[in-house]
């Protein structure tokens, strides 16, 4: 019996935090080839870390993170902490980012009085903000904040060089680079044998669902057809 595959939008929102919600209907399937496939979709999804991020900082006028800054109501902790909750996104329609072979440059410099937020960092013109009225820091009268951000998409690359450089004021963040948040799926069953899979995806706002599992679709693809290319000269 011929399968016609198919993949159903049956619902997708932008929710109030700025999260990505999407249900999906995929199918059909012969019996017991849904939960396979599910679950190797669900696993390659969580197991991605290509989302952009701020990886490291540098605040001019501090040596360290428990240094204060005159005239800014934040810690430098506090700072750190905001900017971490910042989600980047590539400027191509909730696509992801694309692999950024060497850090992006991102720039702060604000006077006070003022409110810091998302949309008054300096970025590449290829990346933007999820949020851009996200909260970062006040500026009072007597204050002034200058930063530079540094932007990648690998955990393997946490900018080592930087890391080397210690005496430079640098300040490492501990951000999620993975732009899922959660995954439901479950298997439905009909009278002719065959199984459909409704599957539930959440993203932080960086990468529209959909798009996250056509490029999640690629992977496994890519993986399987390099094993048959191997099993197949030698």
């Amino acid at each position: 019996m011929k399968h016609n595959k198919n993949f159903y939008c049956i619902h997708s929102q932008i929710e109030q935090n700025r999260q990505f919600y999407g249900c999906f209907k995929i199918g059909p399937f012969y019996t017991h080839g849904a939960q396979t496939f599910a679950n190797c979709l669900r696993r390659t999804l969580l197991a991605d870390q290509s989302a952009c991020v701020f990886d490291t900082i540098q605040i001019y006028g501090i040596q360290h993170e428990f240094s204060s800054l005159v005239g800014v109501r934040e810690s430098v902790v506090d700072i750190m902490f905001n900017i971490e909750n910042i989600i980047l996104c590539f400027k191509g329609g909730c696509q992801g980012c694309p692999l950024i072979s060497k850090p992006q440059i991102g720039l702060i410099n604000l006077t006070g009085p003022g409110i810091l937020r998302a949309h008054n960092i300096y970025l590449p013109k290829q990346i933007g903000c999820v949020n851009p009225n996200q909260y970062i820091a006040t500026i009072e009268t007597d204050g002034e904040l200058n930063l530079k951000l540094f932007i990648h998409n690998e955990k393997i690359h946490q900018n080592k060089k930087l890391k080397k450089n210690s005496n430079k004021n640098y300040l490492f963040l501990n951000n999620d680079i993975c732009s899922i948040k959660r995954i439901n799926y479950t298997i439905q069953s009909i009278s002719s044998g065959e199984e459909f899979i409704l599957f539930e995806i959440w993203t932080n706002g960086g990468i529209h669902p959909k798009k996250a599992i056509s490029k999640a679709i690629n992977e496994i693809l890519l993986d399987f057809l390099a094993y048959s290319i191997k099993i197949n000269t030698d």
